[in-house]
């Protein structure tokens, strides 16, 4: 399956659709996109990973990489999935324990809204 990435701005973060195989061929794009986009200024990222029919270790450690890139301009990232294989390789890596993890993007758009005031 191939591999798509659709960006969309929502409530002031920069939401990232993953769909197909994200594997050694794909991650090298990821993170030429993610790179672009914080290099113009975007801090907030949330990538959904619900559509995504496989991931390999390079996916895992171009999620990482942009996870510092991100961090290093004061930025925050948040993943999102509902699929449980997906789920259980995060928690394998670790990744769900230094990424804030959602199972729906309404969850990781919702955390991301300030509190409010009362």
């Amino acid at each position: 399956m191939d591999f798509t990435l659709q960006v969309q701005r929502i409530a002031g973060a920069t939401v990232v659709e993953l769909s197909g195989e994200f594997d050694i061929y794909s991650a090298p794009r990821f993170k030429e996109m993610i790179a672009a986009y914080v290099d113009g200024g975007d801090r907030t990222f949330v990538v959904c990973l619900e559509r995504v029919s496989y991931v390999d270790s390079s996916a895992l450690g171009a999620v990482l990489a942009m996870k510092h890139k991100i961090e290093g301009a004061a930025g925050s990232l948040s993943l999102v999935t509902n699929q449980v294989r997906t789920l259980h390789l995060l928690d394998i890596a670790g990744i769900n324990r230094i990424i804030p993890t959602f199972t729906s993007r309404q969850q990781a758009l919702h955390a991301l809204a300030p509190p409010a005031t009362v």
